[in-house]
């Protein structure tokens, strides 16, 4: 015998129904799935009805409360959350040629290879400013995060004050995307700006009264604001430290 939808289903299934029915204006009753209607549907298609009234709903509300504050350059652009990745010591770092082979106390080794964008922080810098600081951290027994790629590499070494920070900053940045449903407004020549990202205030008002107070305070701050954005930007492409795997 075929397993028909439980209460429980049936239920949410009315009440995404009627969220989706006035999301379209009130307009069309017709949107809206009572609960004894839904009971009468296999198991496994109520589930596939909840999914697509999800989207539903997402899709709407996204027209609603997105699309007519972006910029008409804008784009929504599919990103993931962001994670920092674990602070390291340094065993060694020896020079050879244009390449620094560093070796971290786990035994992994990285090789910064001289002609590719070298990072310290924020700070574009020299193969011997980056040796440099690497041998300061073995010294000082101080922390380092790594990320080393064919054209890039980034060095942060641990800051307290700063990370604390950061990872303020990065906890707000990855709620928002969790809102978004992984995505977020990019500019036509692919940056996120501040007066861009603000707009997104109202959609997130909709759905998180306690993530939009936050949301709030960073863009209602300049510096704070900006930094929402560069690390928004460095954590979909790996820049300083963040990395999505570790």
């Amino acid at each position: 015998m075929m397993k028909k939808a439980n209460e429980k289903q049936s239920l949410y299934i009315n009440r995404l129904s009627y969220t989706l029915y006035k999301l379209c204006g009130c307009e069309n009753k017709k949107i809206i799935i009572f609960p004894d209607e839904a009971e009468q549907l296999p198991a496994d298609m109520a589930e596939d009805m909840i999914k697509e009234l999800k989207q539903k709903i997402y899709k709407k509300e996204l027209e609603n409360y997105v699309f007519p504050y972006l910029y008409q350059t804008d784009k929504l652009e599919e990103i993931k959350s962001i994670k920092i990745g674990q602070y390291k010591k340094i065993e060694k770092v020896k020079p050879v040629d244009t390449t620094l082979y560093v070796v971290t106390t786990d035994g992994e080794e990285y090789r910064i290879n001289g002609n590719s964008k070298l990072l310290i922080g924020k700070t574009e810098s020299s193969l011997q400013q980056v040796y440099e600081a690497l041998v300061k951290a073995i010294n000082y027994d101080k922390g380092v995060r790594l990320y080393v790629s064919d054209n890039l590499a980034s060095i942060s070494v641990k800051d307290q004050e700063r990370d604390t920070y950061i990872a303020s900053i990065i906890e707000i940045i990855n709620a928002i995307i969790e809102i978004m449903g992984n995505k977020m407004p990019i500019s036509w020549d692919n940056k996120y700006k501040p007066e861009h990202i603000v707009k997104l205030q109202i959609y997130i008002n909709e759905r998180n009264q306690d993530v939009a107070a936050k949301f709030k305070a960073v863009m209602g701050n300049a510096q704070q604001a900006q930094d929402f954005c560069t690390l928004l930007k460095a954590g979909q492409e790996h820049y300083f430290g963040l990395t999505e795997k570790e």
